[in-house]
């Protein structure tokens, strides 16, 4: 009877290891996921500073343009 629970807490006691170690592999990927996501966002945030302040002077050319006809 000893032995056959030994064996079950072990087999419980793996079942559990590959779990977390499944966890922890989950959490690194999500991890590395939110990293580029965050990467990402400041591209972004990047690309529609550079786009605005493209449309900025596009916009001061124009009303410059309109001012001088």
């Amino acid at each position: 009877m000893f032995d056959e629970k030994m064996a079950l807490i072990t087999r419980k006691a793996a079942e559990i290891g590959r779990t977390t170690g499944s966890f922890a592999d989950l959490l690194t990927a999500s991890s590395a996921s939110l990293e580029e996501v965050n990467a990402t966002i400041h591209e972004t945030v990047a690309d529609n500073e550079h786009i605005v302040t493209t449309l900025d002077r596009t916009m001061q050319r124009t009303k410059s343009l309109a001012e001088f006809h």
